[in-house]
């Protein structure tokens, strides 16, 4: 769907509703993509027959005594969760955003990336609407990281130590999805560690953060994970009631 404009006739060919309905259409069948829960077995064609017979959200639920069976029961049921669906489907057009307005600069197909355009884009990292010359990679440099510490068995106490005082801690893997090769740390100060389990012991490391307390922050925590725990599910036999926490 990118670079793709949907005016009324698309919006209806794809989801069935005008466009101006897009946002009760979600508030009912969710979004997963957008971690929008919508009403619980409610689908798109629900969503649909419900918006074309009755209008937007609040109008269903205002004619919700001329609706019957296993559909009023379900919406009677799941109001607040259909209301805050279609708040988080809802696009907030009151951010402020340093009176920037697109009224002041051209707007036209050719003229729209004007040089304040670009500043703008670049100081808010929309770096995917940026024209690509413009684009800079960005590195561990820009981080005001001065070290990558390699980690060695002798360390592991002091890094499990600084893990139970930050009880914060961002993390990456890489191997197959249930092997875990090496990876890279961060908890604080100005240094990231990395480690290879080849090399390094990281039992005691992962057993402690699967069992604690701890923020964890990272891209694809979920694969993470399954590194993590096929690692440690052919040496030790614990019990983890703790899970990541996705941020």
């Amino acid at each position: 769907m990118k670079h793709k404009v949907f005016h009324t006739a698309e919006a209806r060919e794809k989801f069935g509703v005008d466009p101006k309905h897009i946002v009760d259409y979600l508030a009912i069948c969710g979004d997963s993509s957008d971690n929008i829960p919508g009403i619980p077995g409610f689908g798109p064609k629900k969503a649909e027959s419900l918006i074309n017979e009755y209008g937007n959200l609040e109008n269903i639920y205002a004619n919700i005594e001329h609706i019957t069976g296993k559909t009023r029961e379900t919406l009677e049921n799941n109001r607040e969760i259909a209301f805050v669906s279609k708040q988080l489907a809802t696009i907030d057009i009151h951010v402020p955003l340093d009176n920037f307005s697109l009224e002041d600069h051209a707007f036209s197909s050719r003229e729209f990336i004007t040089g304040s355009v670009i500043d703008f884009f670049s100081h808010y990292d929309f770096r995917s609407l940026l024209p690509k010359e413009h684009v800079q990679t960005k590195d561990f440099s820009s981080l005001g990281l001065r070290e990558t510490k390699i980690l060695g068995d002798g360390e592991i106490k002091n890094i499990l130590s600084l893990l139970k005082d930050t009880k914060k801690i961002s993390i990456a893997t890489y191997g197959d999805r249930f092997s875990l090769t090496g990876g890279s740390l961060y908890l604080s100060g100005d240094k990231v560690y990395t480690f290879e389990t080849k090399v390094t012991d990281m039992h005691d490391f992962f057993t402690e953060l699967l069992s604690g307390d701890y923020e964890v922050i990272g891209y694809d925590l979920k694969k993470d994970l399954e590194r993590i725990e096929a690692y440690l599910a052919g040496n030790i036999a614990t019990s983890r009631n703790g899970q990541m926490g996705l941020f």
